[in-house]
């Protein structure tokens, strides 16, 4: 890292020591705020890739504990993040940075020791009608409470603000009713918005009038987010004014709407009959009512624009009707998330051989299903392989109970010649289950991502898939933690791993500890591993351990 300073010396402007003397200000303002190591290697790799505007931590007192630096720092970086900001902090920030050439991100994080009060506000509005040229995204995150008062002036603000906002983030800021209609309103006739998140603003039903007045008018914001907020997604009352909204809206292609109550949403999906623009949707944990299957994917059959769902109901009997159903109509939804209670105990009908035949889908995602679901997923595979139209490339399993029904599973996805990706994460797996996976890793010539964390499999399992990877040239990727206590036996095998397996470029092995002492044999045979760029580990008594610094210096 010193040589890369002492390099940009002359394009920044700078001694090599005074930015070294930034970046280790850097680093201890994100340790000071709880942050990580793998936060600290972000804003050193930042530092690496463009000295001259890294991310900035900022607060008050790193302001007081070195006010030339401060200046410098605010004075010279793109992106900042203030932490727990003052007005008086706000206000000498402000008449730094809008002298700064390169800033085009600033977030202002705020908690319960520090809330924002009616002279905070003021001095974030002074911030906004600064009209900053390169100012392109703002946020005030918190979770705290926002008085109305506060709420009003700041959306204000930005309805008045001439910089070219193309993201505004008010994540965990309790807007509340009056807080979320007051957003809504001022940012209706915006003309640059591009993504705006009020995830977990407890916005409540009086908010939904004038959302459906935004969505209806808006002609900019192409993501929406609105996660963590209703009790009831939406009123019955508004049901059919949303639909009509999203049936004219052109240019939104994002909308998250999950975790919300979804009793009465089932009117809005009418739209998706015409409306071609929207690309994601995402409804999981919202527990839509199940006798509402049927309308739905009725209406998303035949939906053009759609390609991305991910969505969760109340058990029904029929679903799988409905599914089989939508598998063999729609033909542009190309990622899918299903769950719905119950969805192990319902009659599967001819659902997996309409899913065999979808020729769209390249990404499924059956959370918490049972080894009944996954046989019979991989004996419509199988009987179809013949005249199988899926394009299927990442398949998502996790939290499951597949128990022996692995086996079957491998077998299956031999016939499926486009799959990169397998996650089993955190799903119990039968005591065979290790030999099954071995083979598949053995003679798979597509998987390039496997992850079997937390799976449970027993050590001789874990040894059995290590010799399977040591041969292996298409793998990238691979999950191995998540069970403690492996025996020594074990680890061997990871060395051995490392050592012969020079395709490998992360190694997931978080969530099991293992001896100290192995931590220089460990370390020794990573880094002479040309290929592997991360592995996550831990040791026992020393905490997570992360090689990647010294994996990206070894060369």
């Amino acid at each position: 890292m010193e040589g890369q300073v002492a390099s940009a010396e002359g394009s920044a402007g700078w001694s090599s020591s005074e930015m070294m003397d930034i970046l280790r200000h850097h680093i201890s303002l994100a340790l000071r705020w709880g942050a990580d190591m793998s936060a600290c290697r972000m804003v050193c790799r930042t530092w690496r890739d463009a000295l001259i505007t890294p991310f900035a931590f900022l607060s008050p007192q790193s302001a007081s504990e070195n006010p030339e630096l401060f200046l410098r720092v605010a004075a010279t970086s793109r992106s900042f993040k203030l932490m727990n900001p003052d007005a008086v902090f706000i206000a000498r920030f402000s008449s730094i940075v809008q002298r700064n050439p390169y800033v085009d991100a600033v977030e202002m994080a705020f908690g319960q020791e520090n809330p924002i009060y009616p002279e905070i506000s003021q001095a974030i509005c002074d911030f906004l009608r600064l009209n900053i040229p390169t100012l392109t995204f703002f946020g005030a995150t918190a979770d705290l409470k926002l008085e109305p008062d506060v709420s009003r002036a700041i959306a204000q603000a930005l309805k008045d603000t001439t910089s070219p906002l193309r993201t505004i983030d008010f994540g965990w800021c309790r807007l509340e009713d009056v807080g979320g209609s007051a957003v809504f309103s001022a940012l209706r006739d915006s003309k640059s918005v591009r993504k705006l998140s009020l995830r977990s603003c407890r916005l409540a039903l009086d908010s939904q009038d004038e959302l459906i007045d935004f969505i209806h008018k808006n002609t900019s914001v192409r993501n929406l987010n609105l996660e963590y907020n209703w009790e009831d997604l939406v009123d019955s009352s508004r049901a059919k004014s949303l639909s009509d909204a999203l049936e004219t809206n052109t240019t939104l292609k994002i909308l998250n709407m999950a975790s919300n109550s979804g009793t009465y949403i089932s009117p809005m999906f009418s739209a998706f009959k015409t409306n071609k623009t929207l690309r994601s949707l995402k409804l999981d944990n919202s527990y839509l009512p199940g006798d509402q299957i049927p309308f739905i994917f009725d209406c998303l059959g035949h939906n053009g624009g759609l390609r991305r769902l991910e969505i969760q109901f109340t058990q029904f009997d029929d679903a799988a009707q409905a599914l089989d159903r939508f598998f063999r109509t729609n033909r542009t939804l190309d990622r899918f998330m299903f769950r719905m209670d119950g969805f192990d105990t319902i009659p599967y009908g001819t659902m997996f051989e309409g899913l065999c035949q979808n020729s769209s889908l390249t990404a499924l995602d059956f959370p918490h299903v049972s080894s009944r679901f996954v046989e019979g997923l991989s004996d419509a595979i199988i009987q179809n392989s013949h005249r199988l139209t899926l394009p299927l490339q990442k398949l998502c399993m996790r939290y499951s109970d597949i128990g022996e029904s692995v086996t079957k599973l491998s077998e299956a996805l031999s016939h499926l010649p486009q799959l990169y990706k397998l996650d089993l994460s955190v799903s119990k797996v039968g005591p065979g289950a290790s030999e099954a996976l071995a083979r598949l890793l053995e003679r798979t010539t597509t998987l390039e991502e496997v992850s079997f964390f937390g799976c449970g499999i027993e050590d001789a399992g874990v040894i059995r898939i290590c010799h399977a990877l040591k041969n292996n040239r298409t793998l990238r990727v691979c999950g191995l933690g998540g069970d403690k206590n492996r025996a020594t036996c074990v680890l061997d095998s990871l060395c051995d791993l490392i050592s012969t397996n020079h395709n490998l470029e992360f190694l997931d092995l978080s969530g099991m500890p293992m001896p100290l002492e192995y931590r220089p044999l460990f370390e020794a045979v990573l880094l002479k591993n040309p290929t592997m760029s991360r592995c996550e580990c831990s040791f026992s008594g020393d905490g997570s351990y992360d090689l990647c610094e010294k994996m990206q210096r070894r060369g």
